[in-house]
């Protein structure tokens, strides 16, 4: 299988650029890393209190059938949501070495270099949900 390679230059302006030959496997490779926050996430947590389901629904502003279908693995959870049952949980979102050191390459960067940073981390995010469970 040819591996696709892409050479960003600093002259190019992100708008310009064609992402479609964004290889796969690069993008599972960076997504690999990071936690998976799911019904199978949730139900490792839950501590099975009376009402508990339905304070978590009712925290993540769902119905409590949406909740029955994540933890179930027929919804998944929303992007939104996932701050919500973080912190409904007292949980933070982990950080690995990778992702501290993307914050602080952030931090750092110009702001001409911040957009062009948050125009590929939309298109890895839209690539990895272009990613089927036989690609994950």
């Amino acid at each position: 299988m040819p591996t696709t390679i892409a050479i960003i230059a600093r002259t190019v302006k992100p708008g310009h650029c064609d992402y479609r030959a964004l290889n796969f496997a690069i993008a599972r490779r960076i997504l690999a890393g990071m936690e998976v926050i799911d019904g199978t996430w949730i139900r490792a947590r839950l501590m099975g209190r009376r009402g508990e389901q339905a304070n978590l629904a009712a925290h993540m502003g769902i119905s409590a059938d949406k909740l029955n279908k994540v933890l179930s693995g027929k919804r998944n959870v929303q992007p939104q949501e996932v701050p919500l049952v973080l912190s409904f949980f007292g949980a933070e979102a982990p950080l690995s070495e990778n992702e501290r050191a993307l914050i602080d390459a952030y931090r750092a960067a110009s702001p001409d270099r911040r957009r062009l940073l948050e125009e590929m981390t939309r298109v890895l995010l839209a690539t990895s949900e272009a990613l089927g469970p036989e690609d994950a």
